[in-house]
């Protein structure tokens, strides 16, 4: 592995600590807590141009504004933590999560 790819690697691997972290604190967090953790995450994955990881938290940012269920919460932060996961994204990959979302909690 080059030098660039093992930064990023480290790079995913604290976001997905992050994500991590928040899912366990979920019970004990604010709506505003959480988004403030997201936007850590959004900031992060666009200084380093992962930018559908950052459409993804953004989005999820706008949802968390009209009180989004817990369940929904979670699924986000898993979609955003298997995102990370993922050696490539294509770039309308961000979209695609989120279409998956919109399925399972429709507004």
């Amino acid at each position: 592995m080059t030098i660039a790819a093992d930064s990023l690697m480290m790079v995913r691997a604290d976001m997905v600590d992050r994500l991590e972290r928040l899912h366990a604190a979920l019970p004990r967090l604010t709506h505003g807590e959480i988004a403030s953790s997201v936007d850590e995450v959004r900031s992060i994955a666009r200084s380093y141009g992962l930018m559908p990881v950052a459409a993804l938290a953004s989005a999820f940012e706008t949802s968390l504004s009209s009180h989004c269920s817990t369940l929904m919460i979670r699924q986000s932060i898993e979609a955003m933590r298997d995102m990370l996961g993922c050696e490539s994204l294509p770039s309308d990959a961000a979209k695609l999560w989120l279409a998956a979302l919109g399925a399972r909690f429709p507004a």
